[in-house]
């Protein structure tokens, strides 16, 4: 999380990072610089965390960049975090594009903060250097070994976070060029949307704030949709289904209505109730569909059913809760009542 007063001619206004698009764009129009989108803004003060206030304040900054780093820097652990802020201090960086390439880069620095526990600080370093290990190899006596030799190669650099051993054969990472953002999940989408225009890629993580289409085309040179391609990859909707009508909704009427449309079904819990009512309906423009989301609570699924006396059974034991003897199943007719309901209430069996 990182909290900055920002100041523009005689406004300030406090945002904290990492905040959706339309937080953002509200806290400039505070500013009365939402036609300034885009533009640097000067930092008053950082007011947290105050370890990165030597790269930010009295500075102007890209807010896209800084709530990037946010987003960056909310996945980090306490070790991560204090690793990041030694290694920043260590190479001075002086840049937001630094300070993002640098959380790509930690496994080129090893942090040690207490030399009490050699096993520790072996295993803690390989660890930091390779990315994952297994819980044997963590264990293992050499840990001990390799935190000794680490210690005792004479290489560790004092900060103010602990001491710091630079793993050169471990590359500095520059994935962020300054121009458009590597593909990061930094939150739970049905799908991601590829904008891509020569080597240059932008990734909308679907649902998003409508803001972030336009601030995508920007970085990578574009005025419209229609001059980059289009990719669509699904990820938690894992349904066929909805992947056909994401796609269709997409080649036909475009991403800002898809982006409207998994907005809209973004409170649904139940993927496999929301595409069977979807096929159900027989139709595939978003509004549409967004208006069967909305009345989603209006229909029964029953899921794994088959025949006629799936229905009934269901019928009788979730909807009409009749009170019956399981003595007296063999003697019920489920199939003739589950063809009444099918009847009764439109009914119909849905192919997954």
């Amino acid at each position: 999380m990182i909290t900055l007063r920002i100041k523009y001619a005689d406004s300030t206004v406090t945002v904290t990072f990492p905040c959706a698009e339309n937080t953002l764009a509200a806290k400039l129009m505070e500013l009365h610089a939402s036609d300034h989108e885009g533009d640097p803004f000067f930092i008053e003060e950082v007011i947290e965390p105050r370890d990165i206030a030597p790269f930010f304040e009295t500075q102007f900054v890209d807010l896209d960049e800084v709530n990037y780093l946010a987003k960056r820097m909310e996945s980090f652990m306490e070790k991560e975090l204090n690793q990041f802020f030694a290694a920043s201090t260590l190479e001075g960086h002086s840049t937001v594009k630094d300070l993002i390439n640098l959380t790509f880069s930690l496994e080129r620095y090893t942090l040690v903060r207490d030399v009490s526990n050699l096993q520790k600080v072996g295993a803690s370093h390989m660890l930091n250097k390779r990315g994952a290990m297994t819980t044997e190899e963590l264990k293992s006596p050499k840990m001990a070994e390799i935190g000794k030799e680490l210690l005792g190669s004479g290489k560790g650099i004092p900060t103010d976070y602990g001491l710091v051993f630079i793993n050169e054969e471990n590359p500095f990472n520059e994935l962020y060029t300054g121009t458009t953002f590597p593909e990061y999940y930094y939150k739970n989408a049905y799908a991601i949307v590829y904008l891509e225009k020569g080597d240059e890629c932008e990734c909308i993580y679907l649902p998003e704030d409508e803001a972030a289409i336009p601030k995508a085309l920007r970085r990578l040179g574009c005025d419209s949709l229609d001059e980059c391609s289009i990719h669509l990859e699904m990820s938690e909707l894992d349904d066929s289904i909805i992947e056909g009508i994401f796609r269709s909704i997409l080649d036909g009427e475009g991403l800002y209505h898809l982006n409207r449309f998994a907005n809209r079904i973004e409170d649904c819990d139940d993927a496999r109730k929301l595409a069977a009512v979807m096929k159900y309906a027989e139709t595939e423009d978003s509004e549409s569909l967004c208006q069967l989301a909305r009345g989603i609570d209006h229909f029964i699924f029953i899921p794994d059913v088959t025949e006629s006396e799936d229905v009934g059974r269901y019928w009788v034991d979730k909807i009409d809760e009749l009170m019956y003897s399981t003595a007296l199943e063999d003697y019920i007719d489920f199939t003739t009542y589950g063809e009444d309901m099918i009847d009764a209430n439109e009914v119909r069996f849905i192919e997954s």
